[in-house]
């Protein structure tokens, strides 16, 4: 897998910005240059907080497993006390055939549990979005989302549906 982009919104003091990977014809290594204060950090951050590494995890996590506080700690900090809205970081990603059956190890247990998963209807680039929900500055939930629906069959069913379908 390669990642292509990511997007980050309302992530501690940025906005709203892009990280473009794809113009680096090759490269495996990206700088961020910029003056001080300028978000550099908050940037790898929010990338961090997309797919932690296990490794730095307790250096860089608020709570130990408690996520309302560890995505309390990502708000804006001019709205922290009054904060609606999303926190959200998407990451578009490259992928090969084998690389996505690898996948299916990644998928929560929940789903897995007597599911089969259609491979073959995941496209090629995909874009996954984990999104933490906040109303009047108190956390709601974390959501993660796709840019393509998650054909799936439990059971005995002979056709593939979404996750979402009775």
């Amino acid at each position: 897998m390669r990642y292509r982009k990511f997007k980050i919104e309302n992530f501690k003091g940025i906005k709203s910005t892009e990280i473009d990977l794809r113009s680096m014809t090759g490269a495996n290594v990206f700088p961020l240059v910029g003056l001080n204060e300028s978000g550099k950090t908050t940037i790898l951050e929010a990338i961090h907080s997309f797919a932690p590494d296990y490794r730095s995890r307790n250096v860089t996590t608020v709570s130990k497993g408690k996520p309302e506080a560890d995505a309390a700690s990502q708000v804006p900090r001019h709205l922290i006390a009054k904060f609606t809205g999303e926190i959200s970081i998407s990451a578009e990603i490259e992928t090969t055939r084998g690389e996505l059956q690898d996948l299916k190890d990644y998928i929560p247990d929940e789903i897995v549990r007597e599911t089969t998963l259609d491979i073959d209807l995941i496209p090629d680039v995909i874009t996954i979005t984990k999104s933490h929900i906040f109303e009047k500055g108190d956390y709601k939930e974390t959501v993660w989302r796709t840019d393509f629906p998650i054909m799936i069959r439990t059971g005995k069913q002979r056709k593939f549906r979404t996750r979402l379908s009775p």
